[in-house]
């Protein structure tokens, strides 16, 4: 037995096909973007479980989260301290008992693509998916579960220990407040 495949039945298969692609592809969306927002979330996750961790073993966040403030992975040395004190290892990958890591415990793997090397100075820049070094973290200092927090361009109550969020940069997409 033999099926008979007119002009008309590929013209039509053609227009089914192109239909349920319009259906499973939403057009308009730059899957790019939510593969990005995606995997930097999943690291900000890893770093509030880390830093979790480290107040597990040693009661207390790291040294440079003393002040109450927030703090800007972009703003100095500051991505290097979060990197040895959650790896408990030096740029060199040596041992540091340092910003009060004591036993220089490994509580976090940075992924090569993690951070950028400054040629210059030698020091890591942690950066997310995008690319965006201006990552800020706010440590509940107080223990009564509440930070205030940018949301919606105003400073609002949110119930964390930990929040962390990026500020954008031109042109670039952002992440938006993570607890």
């Amino acid at each position: 037995m033999r099926i008979k495949v007119t002009k008309l039945d590929v013209v039509l298969l053609g227009f089914l096909g192109l239909i349920a692609l319009a259906i499973l592809w939403p057009i308009g969306i730059d899957h790019g973007t939510v593969a990005q927002k995606a995997r930097s979330k999943a690291q900000f996750i890893g770093y509030t479980n880390a830093l979790q961790q480290y107040r597990t073993m040693y009661g207390d966040y790291p040294t440079f989260f003393d002040e109450n403030g927030p703090f800007n992975l972009s703003e100095g040395d500051n991505s290097e301290k979060f990197i040895e004190a959650l790896t408990g290892r030096d740029a060199e990958s040596k041992p540091v008992m340092s910003f009060g890591n004591r036993k220089s415990v490994p509580f976090y793997s940075f992924a090569d693509d993690a951070y950028l090397i400054d040629k210059e100075s030698g020091q890591r820049q942690i950066v997310d998916a995008y690319g965006n070094p201006n990552i800020v973290i706010l440590v509940d200092h107080d223990d009564d579960g509440i930070i205030m927090a940018p949301a919606d361009g105003k400073l609002q109550e949110v119930e964390a220990k930990f929040v962390i969020y990026t500020l954008p940069l031109r042109d670039k997409n952002h992440v938006s407040v993570l607890n």
